[in-house]
């Protein structure tokens, strides 16, 4: 009852629901582990007296050191920033851009050693920045991007410009089975914006499924106004069995779609 987790395959609701426990633990000194993704380094306001970071950009490693000793509660907060036992190049980061930016990290403390990686000093964040944009020269990509940037073309700046390049799906998934029902019985006639509204709460972001992906079977395309016509965006996730009340959406793999 002490360990808790986070991550975007839970619902908003879900993780408030989770973090004001957390925040009350923590408040009244009770036992309190939490197991988080990077979701926990934006935007989320807890204060553990120790943290353990996985090696990582130096950005997210700051960040993360955000959530040790917020409030000053204690004299000194710690975090350890740790290689997984699989070792740094076994590790499967995010993406390579991820990889890369954790790679200048591991050269600046090959370079200076670990006590003079400061966090808090930003001649370290100067010479983080200048290495990763030597390495991944961002300028020589995107050049239909760039482009339309000079020629302040922003049409073709608003295709062209994506943070994430692979197309996330909005989903509403099951977590509270009641307001679940209740929302998908009320957009049978089509998606609306006070629907949507009320639907955020309730919904995660799941990245498109490729072709022969088991998830895509218990996916549903939610209406349009417009009849027949059915959005590309807005979907709900139909089986409630995948929704743990601990991690959130749980995606089927193949060998269970096979065994179901």
């Amino acid at each position: 009852e002490d360990l808790f987790h986070l991550s975007t395959s839970m619902c908003p609701a879900h993780r408030g629901v989770v973090l004001a426990e957390i925040r009350e633990r923590l408040r009244t000194g009770q036992p309190c582990l939490l197991v988080s993704t990077q979701c926990v380094e934006a935007g989320v306001d807890v204060d553990f007296p120790v943290v353990y970071r996985a090696l990582g950009p130096l950005d997210a490693i700051a960040q993360a050191a955000g959530r040790c000793n917020r409030n000053g509660r204690a004299d000194l907060g710690l975090i350890h920033v740790f290689v997984p036992e699989c070792g740094a190049e076994e590790y499967l980061y995010p993406d390579g851009a991820y990889r890369q930016a954790a790679a200048v990290l591991g050269i600046l403390l090959a370079k200076h050693g670990a006590p003079a990686v400061d966090i808090h000093q930003p001649s370290i964040f100067e010479e983080y920045y200048r290495q990763l944009y030597d390495l991944a020269r961002p300028q020589d990509r995107a050049e239909e991007l760039l482009r339309a940037i000079r020629l302040q073309n922003f049409e073709t700046v608003a295709q062209e410009y994506r943070l994430i390049k692979r197309d996330a799906l909005d989903v509403l998934v099951p977590y509270q089975l009641e307001v679940f029902e209740a929302l998908r019985s009320e957009v049978t006639t089509g998606l609306t914006a006070k629907w949507i509204r009320r639907a955020r709460p309730y919904t995660i972001g799941l990245f498109k499924p490729k072709p022969g992906d088991p998830a895509a079977a218990f996916l549903e395309p939610l209406p349009i106004i417009r009849k027949g016509v059915k959005s590309d965006q807005w979907f709900i996730y139909l089986c409630p069995q995948h929704y743990h009340h601990r991690k959130g959406l749980v995606l089927p793999t193949a060998s269970e779609c096979l065994i179901a």
